[in-house]
């Protein structure tokens, strides 16, 4: 049997989780992870962070998935972060225009903007 597209691990300390993605972040695995992400997202964690080191591939699901993701986190008051990026994940969420909504360069809560109602992306 093949190995799946996408995958993930956790490591966690008492207050922050970091969140490491590998392979493809598209349709498929967001229907698969989103789900456990959400859950590992939840209201009790005030830091989270993403490593996108090692995902090869993102589509416009996966991007859509990172912003759900961040949205939820900052509604619960927790600091969304990514801590690294592969290059041509960067490359996508820049060519996406979504680089501000998924700022990597600066944690800080207060730098994030508003997001916009997710409904409205399609």
């Amino acid at each position: 049997m093949d190995a799946l597209p996408f995958g993930y691990a956790v490591s966690q300390t008492s207050d922050k989780r970091t969140i490491y993605l590998w392979r493809e972040l598209d349709f498929a695995a967001s229907i698969e992870l989103m789900p456990k992400l959400a859950d590992l997202c939840g209201p009790t964690m005030t830091d989270v962070c993403l490593d996108l080191s090692r995902v090869e591939f993102i589509d416009s699901e996966g991007i859509k998935s990172l912003i759900t993701l961040f949205e939820a986190v900052r509604v619960n008051g927790g600091i969304p972060r990514i801590a690294r990026h592969s290059p041509s994940t960067r490359r996508t969420i820049r060519m996406a225009g979504v680089e501000k909504l998924l700022h990597p360069e600066d944690n800080s809560l207060s730098t994030f903007p508003v997001l916009p109602k997710l409904e409205a992306i399609n």
